[in-house]
């Protein structure tokens, strides 16, 4: 539940990854924010209390949930589309969600993909997008480097190939 954030909590703001809250501030009408210090570029966010689950914003996965991502990266469905716009405008809600199961779901739906033909310049950020957000939130809940982090992830990812049903 969000409403028991703290400043130092770490939480997850969509499609920008990992973040730290510096601070909860009220302000004179009593209304709440939220200040975010987003680890990949540093920059700052404020964002309103009540608006915070409508963003997306989220804490970090528990341990528990690493091993059900596992399971969502090797399983080995796949969605695919005839078009790629369809493709395209599904996985980009599924980056905005803010689920790091649903980033998940893009991020092996691109590898397979990748694996069949070129992915366009727009599917190609997209993938690595996807897989910075599941590699820095993984680093963190499990404590592990990033080489480490990305070597569980290319086994998950070659599984699915593999089981592909």
């Amino acid at each position: 539940m969000l409403v028991d954030l703290r400043i130092g909590d770490k939480v997850i703001y969509p499609n920008h990854g990992l973040a730290v809250i510096e601070n909860i501030n009220t302000g004179n009408d009593g209304n709440r924010t939220v200040n975010l210090r987003i680890y990949s570029n540093n920059s700052r966010v404020m964002i309103p209390f009540e608006t915070m689950r409508n963003v997306g914003l989220r804490k970090i996965i528990s341990q528990k949930e690493v091993n059900k991502l596992y399971r969502v990266l090797q399983n080995g469905v796949i969605d695919e589309y005839d078009n790629w716009m369809g493709r395209y405008r599904e996985n980009l809600e599924k980056m905005q969600s803010g689920s790091i199961f649903m980033v998940a779901e893009v991020l092996k739906n691109l590898f397979y993909l990748s694996n069949q033909k070129d992915l366009s310049y727009r599917e190609k950020k997209m993938f690595t997008k996807a897989r910075y957000l599941i590699v820095s939130e993984l680093m963190e809940v499990q404590e592990l480097t990033e080489p480490e982090v990305d070597k569980k992830l290319d086994r998950a990812l070659s599984n699915c190939v593999k089981r592909k049903k």
